[in-house]
């Protein structure tokens, strides 16, 4: 324990050697020991002897590198094939502090948090998860959540995820985040979050799969509209469209996808009864 203290007062990096200060987060767990460190420069993950699978060594205080897993990429995340349903009658028996779980917010916009805590007789969860606060500042924090008639979905990782990665540890890497403020619609959201807490990989499948929509909403109207003054507006669009980060004041945001889908199924309407 000394010695990964010293580790962090020194702010070393196992991959760069001497680093400036700051930028070592630690990992705490619930009796607020240091059970490992994240390299916010490399984002090379640390942990101690008992959170590495694949060591023997037991060296008391030891910190192992450890790389992140490959988390493949699933385009189809809405589909209830790749998560359990989760209803207000059984929320408390089928969650647990740790579970990633989701839920539609808005037409494409999926939300997405850590499960920090279950309140079953006020039917709360109480979630970590990017959200904004009484300041109206977008940052990670612990919420509740009250569970509804609204469908709530928790998100099933394959085994080897959770074998490698376990509840103290999920939860550790989510209260590592908490104040975190740089929000980022394309690298850094809420399901990034979320999946960078269980597999310590920040992935998020909705963006890559909101972008490939809006490609073919926008593919398809740019030649049915070939003569509307949408076509304008549509191409540039789909010529902003990005998933570097950095990028965001060129993004399509999610109302502007609401507003394309709504006038694609106008047109469809339109074009439909014209056939007929």
């Amino acid at each position: 324990m000394a010695r990964m203290q010293n580790l962090m007062d020194d702010g070393l990096c196992y991959c760069k050697g001497k680093r400036e200060s700051g930028k070592l987060i630690p990992y705490v767990d619930r009796s607020n020991k240091i059970i490992g460190t994240l390299c916010t420069e490399c984002g090379v993950e640390s942990l101690v002897q008992e959170y590495i699978v694949d060591t023997t060594d037991t060296t008391s205080g030891s910190l192992y590198p450890r790389k992140p897993s490959v988390l493949k990429q699933n385009l189809a995340f809405q589909l209830q094939c790749t998560n359990t349903k989760v209803d207000r009658c059984h929320f408390a028996y089928i969650l647990k502090p740790g579970d990633h779980v989701t839920w539609r917010k808005y037409f494409l916009y999926w939300h997405h948090g850590i499960v920090s805590e279950i309140i079953a007789k006020e039917n709360t969860i109480v979630l970590i998860s990017w959200n904004k606060d009484e300041d109206n500042i977008v940052k990670i924090m612990h919420s509740h959540v009250k569970v509804n008639n609204e469908p709530i979905f928790r998100k099933e990782y394959p085994e080897y995820i959770k074998k490698e990665n376990s509840t103290e540890l999920v939860l550790a890497r989510a209260r590592s985040r908490i104040c975190d403020i740089e929000y980022k619609f394309f690298s850094n959201n809420c399901e990034a979050f979320a999946t960078f807490c269980k597999c310590s990989v920040m992935k998020s499948h909705q963006i890559a799969w909101m972008i490939e929509k809006i490609k073919e909403i926008v593919g398809h109207y740019i030649v049915v509209c070939i003569k509307s003054p949408l076509k304008r507006v549509l191409q540039y669009s789909l010529s902003t469209t990005s998933e570097e980060p950095g990028v965001a004041g060129k993004v399509v945001p999610a109302e502007m996808i609401e507003r394309v889908c709504d006038k694609r199924n106008q047109l469809d309407r339109r074009w439909n009864s014209d056939r007929h």
